[in-house]
């Protein structure tokens, strides 16, 4: 018999002792040759591997195959960037998944445009359905403001602020 354990760790990547765990006692002798591992920075290669595992098997449970995902962005003289969006299609609908502004070109509506862009984008693939998360600090009003609607809110994520969860239909 075997412990298992888990501990989270600080944004300094240090363990955080007071959260450790005890999760239980298991039997090895049921996971014949699999190995148990906790990477505190995974390669992208193995979330690459670990989406691709899940997405598999959602498409073999939901026989739904339109996974895709898209980067729009704006890059400066020196080619540093600037503003971008990214956001990943599945089942019929448009996650925006990340949106950032640099400080100093904020103002210009380069948000409103790539937000444009990447509905646009996913339109043209017949997505009508989108959605996204943000907290009160970040963007809320900016995503009203191009008709998203707030349907849930998580208090306290991160500590002391709300997330908000929102959507936007087309039809």
């Amino acid at each position: 018999m075997y412990s298992l354990f888990y501990c989270l760790f600080n944004v300094d990547g240090y363990p955080n002792n007071n959260y450790a765990r005890h999760l239980g006692t298991f039997n090895l002798m049921k996971l014949n040759k699999v190995k148990y591992f906790i990477k505190e920075h995974p390669e992208t290669d193995e979330i690459t591997e670990l989406r691709y595992s899940l997405r598999t098997f959602n498409q073999n449970m939901a026989h739904i195959t339109d996974y895709s995902s898209v980067l729009i962005g704006f890059r400066d003289e020196q080619d540093n960037l600037t503003a971008g969006v990214y956001g990943q299609i599945a089942w019929n609908w448009l996650y925006i998944d990340l949106l950032w502004v640099r400080a100093d070109m904020r103002g210009r509506k380069l948000g409103t445009r790539l937000m444009n862009e990447v509905e646009e984008y996913a339109r043209s693939k017949g997505i009508f359905r989108f959605r996204l998360s943000t907290s009160d600090f970040q963007a809320p009003e900016f995503y009203k403001k191009l008709d998203y609607e707030v349907f849930g809110e998580l208090t306290d994520l991160p500590p002391g602020h709300t997330t908000y969860f929102m959507f936007k239909k087309d039809h």
